[in-house]
């Protein structure tokens, strides 16, 4: 922390709003509140301010915040405003607010989004597409910490719904398909018939790359714990012509580069065996014994032995040169 002499007159200008910290900050929030028509904005303050322990202004801006989710027409402030609310909902009761107001604007707001996404998620490019996905991740992940069972169906129906629209962009499709599976809401078996179908020969190579980027989003790890998933993914490939492998290599590759080092080396070593390419057995592999001796020090202290007790270079040897017995 440092102090600048312009803090002075700072301070002298804020003690307008009242004489201590707690009513200066509470009177500001107020008379700030009106000027504010954008729901995410009003949601972000009611954190703020349940955070900053502002009993005052939690009346206030629960009822402001009511008068324009019922004027909000867009979906997508509907769904950046959501998250706030719930996180409001879930940590004010340790501070001992009264919420059971914002309890019944979360009530009408989720109902209200799962109604008219579908219809906001229709003819949207790639770009438009991929906002969308980054704005469904939010809610589907604050609405299963809040944990009311009728939310949860709500949203669960939505993203079925998602899943099973032609018109939508694939890469919503596929990513509402990922979010299901991995919440348990399908199973394997039907993992893997939507991505029969949407890898088809039917189906434009394009759209079915983006399916594939949305339901691999975040982690490869299905297709590593689930043979048949890798299976239909490595059939879809080889039908590929070098002509339509090279369109979509980029969106592959882009999916693909999101992963973890351990994922993607196991993946070519699934990769491998599909192809028939053997790895050299470990048995088979040379070990570097001066490098490694250089570890037996640091091995006998963590076991408490002495480190004389094993000379150096002598502790690990080449598998050309096998210890006896």
């Amino acid at each position: 922390m440092q102090w600048k002499p312009g803090f002075a007159i700072s301070i002298i200008e804020a003690g307008r709003w009242g004489n201590t910290v707690e009513k200066a900050a509470s009177a500001y929030l107020l008379d700030d509140l009106q000027q504010y028509s954008d729901l995410p904005q009003l949601t972000q303050r009611i954190e703020a301010a349940l955070n900053a322990n502002l009993s005052a202004t939690i009346g206030p801006l629960i009822r402001r915040i009511e008068d324009v989710s019922a004027l909000t027409k867009d979906v997508y402030h509907l769904m950046d405003a959501l998250p706030p609310l719930i996180n409001a909902l879930r940590y004010g009761s340790s501070r001992r607010v009264e919420l059971s107001a914002l309890q019944k604007v979360v009530d009408l707001m989720v109902p209200r989004i799962c109604v008219a996404l579908p219809n906001a998620s229709l003819s949207l490019d790639e770009a438009a597409s991929r906002a969308l996905f980054d704005k469904i991740l939010q809610p589907t992940h604050s609405i299963s910490l809040l944990e009311q069972p009728k939310h949860q169906s709500q949203w669960h129906q939505l993203l079925h719904r998602l899943s099973e629209m032609y018109q939508v962009h694939s890469l919503l499709t596929g990513a509402s398909t990922r979010i299901l599976f991995d919440k348990a809401l399908i199973d394997t078996g039907t993992a893997a018939q939507r991505m029969n179908f949407a890898l088809s020969r039917g189906n434009d190579s394009d759209r079915a790359a983006h399916w594939v980027e949305g339901f691999l989003h975040g982690s490869g790890l299905l297709l590593i714990h689930h043979p048949g998933l890798w299976q239909i993914l490595d059939e879809w490939k080889a039908d590929f012509t070098a002509v339509v492998f090279q369109d979509i290599l980029p969106l592959l590759r882009r999916t693909f580069a999101e992963f973890s080092g351990p994922e993607r080396a196991k993946m070519l070593a699934l990769a491998r065996r599909e192809s028939g390419v053997s790895e050299t057995p470990d048995a088979e592999r040379s070990f570097d014994a001066e490098r490694g001796a250089g570890v037996i020090p640091v091995v006998q202290l963590l076991l408490g032995h002495s480190s004389s007790a094993v000379p150096r270079g002598e502790g690990i040897r080449s598998s050309s040169s096998p210890s006896p017995g």
